[in-house]
């Protein structure tokens, strides 16, 4: 793994760790100590190893296989294994170059990680001979068209039905979406089949719900506004309450948690989306008239 941050990706590469340790396969998942490179700035990127160098577990998954931190991913911090597995971009350019005895090498593809690189960096990937498995015939189908990418299975992933089931009642014609800027995520598509639902059945009682922290505008969809007078809505949005502000952290449209998210633009800007101590000007004290300096026996000079 890149990192063991919590994000989607990794917590689906960490259960399937899990799983794979259950049945009986010896698992270890490695991450390096000196963080990837990614958008970060030098100083970014000491901040990210400073966070995680005395790490030596997950703390918000229950890893049931050994979790080894390496320095770096190179063959000689590695054991010698059957299977050696690549996620993020960084970690396939590392993974290429490990030998023989670091095992067959394959990587998974989650869809094609434009935003967190230079470009020629993350599209090189795909020039190297590993076998590479897709969770999608979507993935399969796009980074081969665009991308000349082999991908040589398709391993769509399942539902936990332990964390993902139906609570409560069920309310009758409603639908649930969770929006996320990205255009990767899909919102745009299944906006645009909720008001095509709405428009093909009128009312019929349909409710839809868009669940978002940061949605204030989409192509041709009206959102909700507290303004008198305000037109009605396409779609009803709900904006769960966001956490508490953290100090010392600046707010960001960028996310919705209230994190700014580092980019390309803040290179040479220091530490994106924290905030250094306020520079303080040094007092001076106050320039006295002439004629009001006092000698030492206490009258004007």
């Amino acid at each position: 793994l890149p990192f063991v941050n919590l994000t989607g990706g990794v917590r689906v590469m960490l259960d399937y760790a899990n799983w794979l340790h259950d049945a009986g396969h010896d698992i270890t998942v490695v991450y390096p100590c000196w963080p990837y490179r990614f958008q970060y700035t030098r100083r970014q990127q000491w901040t990210e190893f400073g966070k995680h160098r005395r790490q030596k577990s997950v703390p918000w998954f229950d890893l049931r296989c050994p979790l080894t931190r390496v320095p770096l991913v190179r063959g000689r911090f590695l054991p010698a294994a059957d299977l050696v597995i690549a996620t993020a971009w960084p970690t396939v350019h590392d993974v290429a170059r490990l030998p023989e005895r670091c095992g067959r090498k394959v990587h998974i593809v989650m869809h094609h990680e434009s935003g967190t690189g230079k470009e020629h960096r993350v599209q090189g990937i795909y020039r190297y001979p590993l076998y590479r498995i897709a969770f999608s015939r979507f993935v399969e189908r796009t980074m081969t068209e665009q991308f000349g990418c082999r991908i040589d299975e398709v391993v769509p992933n399942g539902i936990d039905q332990s964390l993902f089931f139906p609570d409560g009642e069920t309310e009758p014609n409603t639908v649930l979406l969770l929006y996320h800027p990205d255009g990767r995520k899909g919102a745009a598509d299944g906006i645009a089949a909720l008001v095509g639902l709405r428009q093909r059945v009128p009312g019929q009682g349909l409710r839809h719900r868009a669940a978002a922290h940061n949605l204030t505008r989409l192509d041709g969809l009206r959102v909700p506004s507290n303004r008198p007078g305000a037109a009605p809505a396409l779609l009803d949005v709900d904006r769960p309450p966001l956490p508490e502000p953290v100090r010392g952290v600046r707010p960001s449209t960028t996310r919705s948690d209230g994190m700014r998210v580092p980019r390309r633009d803040d290179r040479g800007r220091g530490c994106s989306g924290v905030r250094g101590p306020r520079s303080r000007r040094t007092h001076r004290p106050p320039r006295r008239r002439r004629g009001h300096d006092q000698s030492p026996g206490g009258s004007p000079a």
